[in-house]
């Protein structure tokens, strides 16, 4: 795979400049950047090199520029702008300071269990808005949810119209968070792929911050601790069956039942996070960064 070429100072549009990279996949990096205008900073996200002509994922850059636009929404990053053309087409993406969870729990962060039905009843309104757009995200993980005092859903790469979920003919998301259908798509029997492969996918990920491991099967939540209500509603979300689990909507309604005394996202920047001995490696993140002070 060609290796990256961009550091701080290169220019990837007018008025665009690199400072530093945050992080990628196989098709993509996404890179902080300074940019001109009323926003200082945003987010851009480019095709690795030896994809920056090619015409498949020019075609899903743009088609994941036209969700986010359509999908305006507190819990999902603010589209700015979409290039397709020149030497680094990219898209241009609000900046929301803050590690991801998966970061953030691999480096040893508790978060307390009011603390994720908070996180959780926000993304799953997050998760009810795109689905009531006709959206399915189809790869909701630890690592595409950004902690903030406004927690971000974010990497819309795979995201689909329910009517191109539904006729998907294979597997595509992430195996460890995907739902039962998400993994058997195509097949005879796999079930449709809607709304209710993110409910999954949400629930896998706040399974993983109560229990501090991934579920061992897509079906079997560690019933060891999921305990109590908020552990009883993850599980009801992991339900085989997609009609058995609740709506991203009765799910965020559950969550914030359960959530610390302030469950909108605005109050979690008063929730605790418990750092392990020598703290967190962040980045000031406002979500963790408030517990401190």
């Amino acid at each position: 795979m060609p290796d990256w070429t961009l550091t701080s100072t290169d220019v990837i549009a007018p008025g665009r400049r690199i400072v530093r990279r945050l992080g990628g996949g196989g098709a993509h990096e996404a890179f902080l950047v300074e940019v001109a205008g009323p926003v200082p900073r945003a987010v851009a996200k480019l095709p690795r090199p030896h994809l920056a002509d090619d015409a498949h994922c020019l075609l899903r850059l743009q088609i994941e520029g036209c969700a986010l636009q359509r999908l305006a929404h507190p819990g999902i990053p603010l589209h700015l702008d979409t290039v397709l053309s020149g030497e680094h087409p990219h898209l241009l993406l609000e900046h929301a300071p803050g590690p991801n969870l998966r970061a953030a729990l691999l480096g040893g962060a508790r978060l307390t269990v009011p603390l994720i039905a908070a996180l959780g009843a926000a993304l799953a309104r997050a998760l009810a808005h795109i689905a009531a757009a006709g959206w399915v995200h189809l790869d909701v993980k630890p690592s595409n949810i950004v902690l903030n005092a406004r927690p971000r859903l974010v990497d819309f790469e795979l995201a689909r119209p329910l009517a191109d979920a539904a006729r998907l003919r294979h597997a595509i998301g992430t195996w460890s968070y995907m739902s039962p259908e998400q993994r058997r798509a195509g097949e005879a029997d796999g079930g449709t792929v809607g709304p209710g492969a993110d409910v999954f996918s949400l629930a896998a990920s706040l399974h993983e911050a109560l229990a501090g491991r991934m579920l061992t099967s897509p079906a079997v939540p560690s019933s060891a601790t999921l305990r109590g209500p908020v552990g009883a509603l993850v599980a009801h979300a992991l339900a085989p069956d997609a009609g058995d689990r609740p709506t991203a909507l009765e799910l965020a309604d559950g969550l914030a039942e359960w959530a610390d005394d302030q469950p909108s996202p605005t109050g979690m920047a008063a929730a605790t996070v418990v750092p392990p001995p020598g703290g967190l490696s962040t980045r000031s993140s406002p979500f963790i960064a408030a517990t401190r002070s």
